[in-house]
């Protein structure tokens, strides 16, 4: 009986140690691993790379100078991190977030509230290099950074968009970043006066991927549950490995013609370059009232900055050129 004991209490120690063994045999592997990704997500390949920012179209007189100075600012450190090797889609939800913890844009801590008093934002993002793209729409300030919650759901789930509040519970099972805030900081305006108030963000790296952004606080004084084209890709958003785009402007005819994805089809079918691709696909809503602006970007590092409104904060910056941020 004793013998019977004894090889039982050895069994289970060399299955402990054995288990223990394989543990560490395991986690090496995957620190090894993360590490390799990691090596692997550093864009080093080539010298070219190029961001463009917008802070959205209209022509509230708002905080103008203060905005462009902020976009430049921000353009400059973009730039560096990009020479650096930081992925597309990295970059792009580090600009928008910026923009969003600014309070000076209609975004994130900036939002406009709606018709009930309520802020309720909207924020997209996608990949090009593998078409994966995640959403949330009509989110309150219980999400601190719309965009940092569309990004988790491109890395983590099989869908794209999540909505109100099912969308804050998932963000807040899955995420790890801090989601509620104090709702001081995050109260929202009132000012109703500018309509177009989004910020977007596309990106070029250095492996010659392109990511593209989009986030804002919707219309001032909008129904409650609306949603414009901001968390819709291929209406607000769109990136594939070819060309990226970010809109602003009136939603819903952005909306109904995919002027996002119109962009890259112009481009892709039609051979056009990505300024006549913008520039048309923008001219197809304006006789029906849409106005707006466009930012796109393709695989070689060209630029469109179409808009139809008295004007459109953007900037750009490239390996090649330094930071500039323009207004009309």
């Amino acid at each position: 009986m004793k013998t019977i004991r004894v090889t039982i209490l050895s069994l289970c120690l060399l299955f402990a140690t054995g288990s223990f063994a394989f543990h560490l045999t395991f986690s090496s592997k995957k620190v090894a691993a993360e590490k390799q990704l990691v090596e692997i997500e550093k864009c080093t390949q080539r010298e070219k790379f190029v961001l463009v920012i917008h802070g959205g179209a209209g022509h509230k007189e708002y905080k103008l100078k203060e905005r462009a100075a902020f976009i430049k600012d921000l353009l400059a450190h973009c730039k560096r991190v990009l020479h650096d090797g930081e992925t597309s889609l990295e970059v792009v939800h580090f600009a928008i977030k910026e923009m969003e913890d600014s309070g000076i844009f209609n975004a994130g801590k900036g939002s406009i509230k709606n018709k009930d008093g309520v802020v309720e934002m909207d924020a997209s993002i996608m990949d090009g290099k593998n078409m994966r793209a995640g959403a949330v729409a009509s989110v309150s300030i219980k999400i601190k950074n719309p965009i940092t919650a569309a990004k988790l759901i491109l890395e983590t789930s099989d869908n794209v968009m999540f909505v109100g509040e099912n969308a804050e519970k998932y963000v807040k099972r899955i995420g790890s970043f801090d989601v509620d805030i104090n709702p001081k900081d995050r109260s929202g305006h009132s000012d109703t006066a500018n309509p177009h108030g989004t910020v977007g963000c596309i990106a070029l790296d250095r492996c010659g991927n392109l990511a593209a952004g989009t986030s804002t606080g919707g219309f001032g004084r909008k129904i409650p549950g609306r949603v414009g084209d901001s968390p819709i890709i291929g209406a607000g958003t769109y990136a594939n490995d070819r060309v990226a785009v970010s809109c602003t402007g009136h939603g819903e005819y952005f909306i109904r013609w995919a002027v996002a994805h119109d962009v890259a089809a112009l481009y892709s079918y039609k051979n056009l370059t990505i300024a006549d691709a913008a520039k048309q696909a923008l001219d197809k809503i304006e006789p029906h009232g849409g106005t707006g602006g466009i930012i796109a970007l393709d695989s070689a590092g060209n630029i469109a900055t179409p808009f139809n409104t008295k004007g459109m904060i953007r900037g750009s910056v490239s390996n090649t050129s330094e930071p500039r941020a323009a207004i009309y």
